[in-house]
């Protein structure tokens, strides 16, 4: 019984983190990387300058349970398959998509990267006056 109840919750995971990935990459919104973290898209936030010690921090605390984070990632493959055949038929479509866009397209594009670029420009002061610091509590204690 705790098996079929496993089983449908990494179902309901599998269909709920495609369901997000579509949302976040049809909406045009631009996340902050807290934002992304609370929606479990990243694993570790950490403040500029101590991302490698934060990389080498999270391999520490995940080896130390292996077999369970490899069990755990098997069975997400198992509900989520992504085979190579579906990436390269993927990578066909963006690129074929790509050999289509318009004038009106690339326009549109640019419009985003010069959004993306203000909004990036405003996260980092927001991060210069400390507003978007995390501390990194787990990796303090390792």
């Amino acid at each position: 019984m705790e098996k079929k109840r496993l089983s449908k919750a990494l179902a309901a995971a599998g269909i709920a983190s495609r369901r997000a990935a579509e949302e976040m990459i049809t909406s045009g919104t631009i996340y902050s990387a807290r934002q992304l973290y609370d929606m479990g898209v990243i694993d570790v936030l950490t403040p500029d300058g101590t991302g490698e010690a934060a990389v080498h921090g999270f391999i520490r605390k995940h080896s130390r349970n292996m077999s369970g984070r490899q069990a755990f990632e098997k069975a997400k493959n198992v509900v989520s398959p992504v085979t190579e055949e579906e990436l390269l038929r993927v990578v066909e479509i963006w690129a074929d998509t790509a050999l289509r866009l318009q004038d009106r397209d690339l326009k549109v594009m640019e419009r985003l990267i010069r959004a993306q670029v203000r909004s990036t420009q405003n996260l980092d002061e927001q991060q210069m006056s400390g507003a978007n610091v995390v501390p990194m509590h787990a990796l303090t204690a390792i």
